[in-house]
């Protein structure tokens, strides 16, 4: 059912700077003890599994009591940490998985995307992963794929296949949602224009003489074909454009908003549970669902963007919507590249 898994960012306030970060902006007054109150909506609603991010989760001072209610009422709780703090807080928690991120092996890299603090968690990670497990909570871990590490996926593997984990999941990088947040963010001209170049340097645009093959998207969807090739269910690919069902985020004032697969760098509110409750919030998000691209006025050109605009044209050779000025101008030596992707894109 659409509106089971409800993405809530718990807070609003970080312990890190990570380069790729696409939380939203909201203000929160965590002393109103709000928290509590939205779990028990959550509790008493269809919600069959809340994840628990930011921010970062770990500085919310009730989050042991909001488990324990989401716990109590039989839902099924994932935590999204960077793990800093999580030694401290882990006794108190009824979580059924947690989420650490790893996204290099190479410190400098690693500390590039995430920022030097990190760096402490990533050498405490065997430690971390050892603790979660011995607690009888499923393990994961996050990275996100970008144009600097993308290399680094095979070594990631082999470093977290040293310790048992349950899932890793491998996310394509979001410009769009990290630019929004960058902006979001706010600060004077010079501190966004930082933020920017710092998001550009994650991504890879291609170029056209070869056909965009060698996009950020392309290495994307050859790197997942190879780490395929090991033959471990555990290892998961999200695309950006991965998203079936309407995205739900709650964040701590009540908002429900939702992301989908074509809407670029928006997310928009449907809702708040306090005031309208989680049912009304539900059938909102299916009528979304049920409409697909035509669920507003604005989605036409979205849906344009989202399929043909914004993508390579080895994703949209099987459509036929491509000119063969564009194709004219791809040397010959990548053609095979581009029918490759063509039929990689096209299978998944």
């Amino acid at each position: 059912m659409v509106g089971e898994h409800v993405h809530w960012y718990i807070a609003d306030r970080c312990n890190l700077d990570c380069v790729y970060c696409f939380k939203p902006k909201f203000t929160y007054n965590e002393a109103e003890g709000g928290n509590a109150n939205l779990a028990h909506v959550l509790a008493d609603s269809d919600v069959a599994k809340v994840t628990l991010g930011g921010g970062e989760p770990t500085l919310v001072k009730d989050l042991a009591e909001v488990t324990h209610i989401l716990k109590q009422a039989g839902k099924y709780i994932s935590l999204h940490t960077n793990g800093l703090l999580l030694d401290d807080i882990l006794p108190e928690l009824e979580v059924d998985d947690i989420a650490l991120p790893i996204d290099s092996t190479d410190r400098d890299t690693q500390k590039e995307l995430r920022g030097e603090k990190f760096l402490a968690v990533m050498d405490r990670l065997p430690h971390l992963a050892s603790t979660i497990l011995g607690r009888c909570v499923r393990l994961g871990y996050h990275t996100v794929f970008t144009a600097i590490n993308h290399q680094d996926i095979p070594q990631v593997y082999d470093y977290v296949s040293q310790n048992e984990f349950d899932y890793w999941r491998i996310y394509e990088f979001n410009d769009d949602l990290a630019s929004k947040s960058a902006i979001d963010a706010g600060g004077s001209q010079s501190e966004l224009i930082a933020r920017i170049q710092r998001i550009d340097r994650l991504r890879d645009g291609g170029t056209s003489a070869r056909g965009y093959t060698d996009c950020l998207l392309a290495k994307f969807l050859l790197t997942e074909q190879r780490m395929k090739k090991l033959g471990d269910s555990r290892i998961q690919f999200v695309g950006r454009n991965d998203t079936p069902e309407p995205y739900a985020f709650l964040d701590s004032c009540g908002n429900i908003s939702y992301y989908t697969w074509l809407s670029q760098g928006e997310r928009r509110i449907v809702g708040n549970i306090l005031s309208d409750g989680y049912q009304t919030i539900q059938k909102r998000l299916q009528e979304i669902h049920d409409r697909d691209w035509g669920f507003d006025d604005k989605t036409e050109d979205e849906f344009w963007w989202a399929t043909v605009g914004n993508m390579p044209i080895w994703a949209r050779l099987r459509d036929g919507s491509y000119s063969h000025e564009e194709l004219e101008k791809v040397e010959a030596g990548f053609l095979d590249d581009v029918m490759v992707l063509s039929e990689l894109h096209a299978k998944r």
